[in-house]
């Protein structure tokens, strides 16, 4: 069984166990696995996801806003400084479609990969999203950050 899908069985596994396989829908090709969930916070919608591919790193991401005012975005790109400062291992982006995005790597060859690990670690991303960083971008763009997904 190759690498990938190795990797695709485990995160179902762990998905079903922590009854959360509901909420999270999966697209996929030969090359890569994405587990993808939208969200629900305060009036916004996050895209949660795990993106697999053949090699030893799996990214966690959170879309969780769209930097729309562009008279915003030297300050915003100030507070992802400040906070990429802050925390060690999660990395918030402001990617080139203006996307507000925060992530955390796993790195694992797969016959060493834990599904509950990539789970927990996307459990511990959101936590800190909404308990130590949303408020501070929800402050800055007000309403104009939430996706229209």
């Amino acid at each position: 069984m190759a690498d990938l899908e190795i990797k695709k069985i485990l995160i179902e596994e762990s998905l079903r166990k922590n009854q959360m396989s509901q909420i999270f829908d999966v697209v996929s090709n030969e090359k890569m696995v994405f587990f993808r969930s939208l969200q629900a916070y305060k009036n916004n919608k996050f895209l949660l996801g795990i993106i697999l591919d053949e090699s030893a790193y799996t990214t966690i991401t959170i879309f969780f806003g769209k930097v729309a005012d562009e008279s915003k975005k030297d300050i915003i790109i100030k507070l992802i400084n400040e906070l990429n400062g802050i925390h060690n291992v999660e990395k918030f982006v402001l990617n080139r479609n203006d996307e507000l995005l925060v992530q955390i790597p796993y790195v694992s060859l797969s016959q060493d990969f834990n599904g509950d690990v990539a789970i927990d670690l996307l459990r511990t991303l959101y936590h800190m999203l909404v308990h130590n960083a949303y408020d501070k971008f929800e402050e800055i763009l007000g309403e104009s950050m939430y996706n229209k997904i």
